[in-house]
């Protein structure tokens, strides 16, 4: 998505089980330094967020911070 001249992405994979989306969160968050607790910052300035919710797990590239919430709700919720 775009807004302004900010482009986001979210990407979204849901599992059988919470502990699926678990270990992708925890395989994704090693990868990229961080991005549970707070942004992940990336050597060309993309910010990863990471994200669990049940059985879904959630990466979002450059979030807003207000957004994040909204955007995990929204992803775990068109799984169901």
């Amino acid at each position: 998505m775009r807004q302004g001249g900010q482009l986001s992405a979210v990407w979204a994979v849901a599992y059988g089980s919470p502990d699926g989306a678990e270990r992708l969160v925890k395989a994704w968050s090693g990868a990229m330094g961080g991005g549970t607790d707070r942004p992940a910052t990336q050597a060309d300035g993309s910010r990863y967020v990471v994200r669990q919710s049940g059985n879904v797990a959630v990466l979002l590239e450059n979030v807003p911070a207000e957004r994040v919430n909204e955007l995990v709700t929204a992803a775990a919720t068109a799984f169901r």
